[in-house]
């Protein structure tokens, strides 16, 4: 049964805020105005509330002249703490609920009269375990509610020791059989603990989750998947699209209660949700039912961003390719269809893109070849072009733009850079062709960087790599790194970069200057990566492990530069300076890991050796004579600085060593890669890494889904 769509659209936003009054903020969603400050001071302002960027950096006061403008979640710490704390609440809700149900029939029992109670009322329950919310830290459950569980870890509401006595007639039932049937597994740590939610509360935390991710890939449609959850009770069952989708949905919860609080338990659990859905793939793509197309996709996409924010690449890619194949079938059919709407298509082509750049980005970093090329795309779907086409359907009034669409354009970018500059092919090629693919990349970023911020490209020379004046192909100048969708970005573009001009620094043949000058601009990409980091941190761990990569390939740019010193490059304080650089982010990564209770050892200890390395190297004043023992003498095992040297030149491109790092996916630079993690970290460390385990990926992240599955 379907509800009045005024009705969902105020229902989502009540449960989304936690309360059943609309708040300040909500009620004036439509307010545009700067603050004071920024209106005096003739400044760009970002207005976020309550404190906007420039007021914050400036540590002054920031004062609207009316309400605050609504801004979207996801997109800070601040978010994440508003989160978990629905969650507690809600957690605490569910507290006093069942309490008072177990003092009314006088039994500590509460998953069965859940269960009839629901059953009672018509509303739908769902069984999942009580540690899936439940905050292990926090201690903020009341301590009178818990039971003895003799040694194992305790959920935060009492169960009956004898589990559910009959199954819930629930439209989510399955979910309830999953756990009870994952009991006797080893795996799993919440063993004969069970607890209802109702579909209600489950959309009270889809929806924020699902605004989080929509900050970096705005392509799921909140209203309609929170709104299919509140209806689902009129439908006894559900396929396995829109089982696979709510289960990969919790998973995605529990994996960021996980990688907040940094409890194993979580991340189990979160892969034991995943492993029933990995399960039901072969079936899941062969679902040609009328209607499921949409969820087969939300369902695939889901699924792929939860495994993304792990360091399990190779579960990644293979959801991701399922996708496309789904996707291009779907999509075959909305381009067919002439009565197709354009929200329709564009909902279409923006998961269609989102799964190309995800794509992308490991076809880049892996070598993989990708799934589907993008001038099939253009021209049957959705061009990316600014100009019109005879065979385009979409006006030219709604040509893509915006953040979203400037990745998709560059994730087209490095497959070009990809195929031009480090494929089999240009191996073959001379240094003038190298040089002359070199210029069109150029031009190439230049053009997008201008059409994102026109300010900052017309201050870039055209004049490519005979320039004296290094480019700078990144949005700090422009936009503020507050953003995680901007941070990436920026990365993005650094990376892309420097991986232009990297291939021309290292053509064999072409003059001297033009090496040198293309050298100074993967220094000035490089530099310009490992500032970034200090301006903002990303919210959540599976968020920040996905943008790491790139100021680790950005610390190794660094360090191999400062290994092998060419002459004439760079001056002593510049190399100082640089040496810094990559001792900040050791220092990065470890405030990060200290604040938020990350398990970031081996990053850390990486990050260090790097560091130390880097200061000996540039002759650092400031190294005693004893620290620069230390650089060799560290955990009972020698740093050769010549293996080091000689390992990083024999790197195709540092982006391929950093994914080989911290993916386990292997890449052009595999071994490269675990070779030098063996002289950073020693080769005890390595001999004992599971093959699987990436080297500098953090212990919480480490999962093997495919041999999980394996029989």
């Amino acid at each position: 049964m379907s509800r009045p769509s005024p009705a969902r659209g105020q229902h989502r936003s009540t449960i989304a805020h936690g309360g059943g009054h609309q708040s300040e903020t909500e009620s004036s969603k439509d307010q545009t105005q700067a603050c004071r400050r920024c209106n005096e001071k003739k400044t760009r302002c970002d207005k976020r509330w309550p404190t906007c960027s420039v007021c914050a950096r400036r540590n002054v006061e920031c004062v609207y002249t009316g309400a605050p403008r609504r801004r979207g979640p996801g997109k800070s710490k601040q978010h994440v703490q508003q989160l978990e704390e629905r969650l507690r609440r809600m957690e605490t809700m569910l507290q006093v609920q069942q309490q008072q149900h177990a003092d009314a029939s006088g039994s500590p029992s509460c998953s069965s009269q859940n269960t009839a109670q629901s059953s009672t009322a018509g509303s739908e329950t769902l069984e999942s375990p009580s540690a899936l919310l439940g905050s292990a830290s926090k201690g903020t459950e009341t301590s009178a509610l818990k039971q003895p569980d003799h040694g194992a870890i305790g959920p935060a509401l009492p169960v009956s020791s004898s589990g559910v006595s009959a199954p819930p007639s629930s439209a989510l039932a399955w979910f309830k059989d999953k756990v009870s049937n994952s009991l006797g597994k080893p795996g799993f740590i919440a063993k004969s603990r069970v607890r209802a939610y109702s579909t209600d509360e489950i959309a009270w935390f889809v929806a924020p989750l699902l605004d989080e991710i929509n900050s970096q890939f705005p392509i799921f449609d909140v209203d309609r998947l929170v709104a299919r959850i509140e209806d689902s009770a009129a439908s006894q069952k559900q396929g396995p699209a829109w089982t696979t989708l709510v289960e990969s949905i919790i998973a995605r919860v529990t994996l960021v209660r996980a990688a907040s609080d940094g409890i194993r338990r979580c991340y189990e659990m979160a892969w034991d949700f995943m492993a029933s859905s990995l399960k039901r793939l072969p079936s899941l793509m062969l679902d040609n039912s009328a209607g499921t197309g949409a969820d087969v996709i939300d369902a695939l996409l889901s699924m792929a961003f939860f495994a993304r924010g792990t360091a399990d690449t190779k579960t990644t890619a293979m959801l991701v390719r399922c996708g496309l194949q789904a996707h291009w079938t779907l999509a075959n059919d909305i381009v067919s269809a002439t009565e197709v709407d354009e929200k329709t298509r564009d909902s279409a082509a923006r998961k269609l893109w989102a799964l190309y750049t995800i794509d992308q980005e490991l076809s880049l970093n892996h070598g993989m070849p990708p799934a589907i090329r993008h001038h099939d795309i253009d021209t049957r779907l959705f061009p990316i072009e600014d100009h019109a086409t005879s065979a385009s359907r979409t006006p030219v009034h709604y040509r893509p733009r915006g953040l979203f669409w400037a990745r998709v354009r560059l994730s087209i970018a490095l497959a070009d850079i990809h195929e031009r500059l480090y494929s089999p092919d240009a191996s073959l090629l001379n240094s003038e062709a190298t040089l002359a693919h070199a210029h069109q990349l150029h031009e190439m970023l230049h053009a997008l960087v201008l059409d994102i911020c026109p300010t900052t490209a017309s201050s870039i020379p055209r004049a490519g790599l005979e320039s004296s004046v290094p480019p700078c192909f990144g949005l700090d100048s422009a936009l503020t790194l507050g953003d995680v969708s901007v941070v990436s970005l920026h990365y993005a573009f650094c990376n892309a970069s420097s991986m232009v001009y990297s291939a021309v620094a290292r053509a064999p043949g072409l003059p001297g200057h033009t090496r040198e000058q293309a050298t100074r601009y993967c220094l000035a990409a490089a530099r310009s990566t490992l500032m970034a980091p200090q301006a903002s941190s990303p919210a959540t761990l599976p968020d920040m492990w996905q943008l790491l990569v790139y100021p680790v390939a950005a610390a190794l740019t660094l360090l191999d530069f400062l290994l092998n010193s060419p002459p004439g490059i760079a001056t002593d304080v510049e190399l100082i300076e640089d040496a810094k650089l990559v001792a900040q982010l050791e220092h990065h990564v470890r405030d990060t890991a200290t604040a938020k209770g990350y398990p970031l050892d081996s990053l850390v200890a990486g990050c260090r050796e790097a560091s130390r390395l880097a200061l000996l190297a540039a002759g650092d004043p400031d190294l005693r004579p004893v620290d620069a023992i230390l650089v060799y003498e560290y955990r009972a095992y020698v740093v050769d600085k010549q293996k080091v040297r000689d390992t990083l030149s024999r790197v195709t491109h540092p982006i391929y060593v950093a994914q080989g790092l911290m993916g386990n996916l292997p890449t052009r630079d595999y071994l490269v890669a675990r070779e030098l993690a063996g002289l950073l970290l020693g080769e005890d460390y390595m001999t004992a890494l599971p093959p699987h385990r990436a080297p500098f990926a953090p212990d919480i992240l480490h999962f093997d889904a495919m041999a999980s599955l394996a029989p």
